[in-house]
């Protein structure tokens, strides 16, 4: 095994990924690594992080129309699922979901 670099750590566990690491990895500001744990140590990688929806297809188009008969349009889905708490809409979409569950 050879050491390309070595970092220390804080006292909050931070390290700083040393610069020729950096580059080896294409590593920018924001991007996400992967820790596994190898033989005889821990092996970094690069890695993308992907979006999953809470909610099937079926369950958004259920929210969407919910949203729709109130009649209010969000632009953006924060502002829409703090809108969507405050209403009984959540109320809602438990009763669908109870329901599809039951069928």
């Amino acid at each position: 095994m050879k050491i390309i670099g070595i970092a220390k750590m804080t006292s909050k566990g931070r390290i700083t990924i040393p610069g020729c690491v950096r580059q080896m990895l294409h590593l920018r500001n924001g991007s996400v690594i992967a820790f596994e744990e190898a033989k005889g140590g821990i092996f970094l990688s690069p890695c993308k992080v992907t979006g999953c929806s809470p909610y099937s297809s079926e369950e958004w188009q259920m929210i969407k129309r919910v949203a729709l008969e109130r009649g209010k349009v969000f632009l953006r889905t924060t502002a829409a699922m703090k809108k969507l708490c405050e209403e009984d809409v959540i109320k809602d979409f438990k009763e669908f979901k109870r329901n599809r569950v039951r069928r």
